[in-house]
């Protein structure tokens, strides 16, 4: 599988909200990965995912010495025969770390399971846009 990498080093100023004395960092800003059907009409035919399409993202934040991290870690996993999504949060001190892994799985699917795949999709969409 083709395999592209892009470390960057990053300073922001104004890219999270300060609201009283808490800081809100938006996690999925920088990148974002769009699969969605675009309507809810009833497939007759099957439909195919060519290739096995895989995306990671990784992102560190050092949080100012002044403020206190409120969250906790965690991990959130959603796995089907379509394909799989995945975000880790690890909080150490005043670094928050977010990692996330997202698969689709080629093949051939029947019309019959595209209600199935739309709901991993939007449950995908659900989980990065509202984490």
């Amino acid at each position: 599988m083709p395999k592209i990498s892009l470390t960057t080093h990053i300073t922001s100023k104004n890219y999270a909200t300060v609201t009283g004395k808490r800081l809100f960092i938006p996690l999925n800003r920088l990148y974002s990965v769009f699969y969605a059907f675009d309507n809810d009409t009833i497939r007759n035919l099957p439909f195919s995912i060519t290739t096995n399409k895989m995306y990671t993202d990784s992102i560190e934040f050092n949080i100012p010495k002044d403020f206190i991290v409120e969250s906790k870690s965690s991990t959130y996993k959603i796995e089907t025969s379509y394909g799989k999504y995945q975000f880790d949060l690890v909080i150490s001190g005043n670094k928050i770390s977010y990692t996330r892994k997202f698969f689709i799985i080629k093949g051939i699917y029947p019309a019959m399971n595209s209600k199935k795949i739309k709901s991993f999709l939007k449950m995908f969409l659900l989980k990065m846009v509202f984490f």
